[in-house]
C-alpha cells in the first residue's frame, strides 16, 4: 500500500522490513504483542502509523478517519495545556511505537527473555489531541493537522 502526505511525498510500505510505519501499540496489546513474539498468542491489535520521511508529519487511520499530525513544538513548555506537565510525571496516555526494524530486535530479546528498552517514549493527550515523541534527548509535540473522514455519503 502507499500514502501520499501533503508535502507531495509517496510514503509505501511494500519493502519489509521498512522504517515508513510504527506499529503503535497500547499497553494491553503489547503484552499480547510479548506473548505472540514467544508463540503464546495469535492475535495482536496495533496501529499503523505512518511517518513522513520528507516532512516529518504522521498520519494514520482509524474508524473510516484518516487522521494528519505535524510537528507543532520540540519543547514543553510551549504548550499551554495541562498535559506538558503531564507528559512530564507520565501521566498521559502511553503508547509503544516501533518500526519493522526495532520491533525485530525486541522480539529476539523477548525469545531470549532478556530485557528491553523501547526506542521512544509516545504519549497522547485526548484533550488538546496532541502526540508527544521523545527518543533519547530529542521531543517532536505533533498536534493534529487535519481529520478527513474517508466515508463515503
Amino acid at each position: 500500500m502507499s500514502m501520499l502526505c501533503k508535502c507531495g511525498y509517496v510514503m509505501s510500505d511494500k519493502i519489509v522490513p521498512n522504517k515508513v510505519i510504527y506499529w503503535t501499540y497500547t499497553k494491553e496489546n503489547w503484552i499480547q504483542r510479548s506473548k505472540f513474539a514467544k508463540g503464546e498468542f495469535s492475535f495482536v491489535d496495533s496501529q499503523a502509523v505512518w511517518n513522513c520521511e520528507n516532512c516529518g508529519r504522521l498520519h494514520f487511520r482509524r474508524n473510516k478517519v484518516k487522521y494528519t499530525y505535524s510537528i507543532e513544538y520540540t519543547e514543553l513548555n510551549n504548550i499551554n495545556c495541562s498535559c506538558s506537565e503531564k507528559f512530564t510525571k507520565g501521566e498521559v496516555e502511553e503508547y509503544y511505537s516501533v518500526n519493522d526494524f526495532e520491533l525485530d530486535e525486541i522480539d529476539d530479546k523477548i525469545r531470549k527473555d532478556e530485557s528491553y528498552e523501547f526506542p521512544r517514549k509516545v504519549g497522547f493527550c485526548p484533550k488538546c489531541k496532541r502526540i508527544f515523541v521523545q527518543k533519547d534527548e530529542v521531543l517532536k509535540i505533533y498536534c493534529l493537522e487535519e481529520l478527513i473522514d474517508l466515508e463515503v455519503k
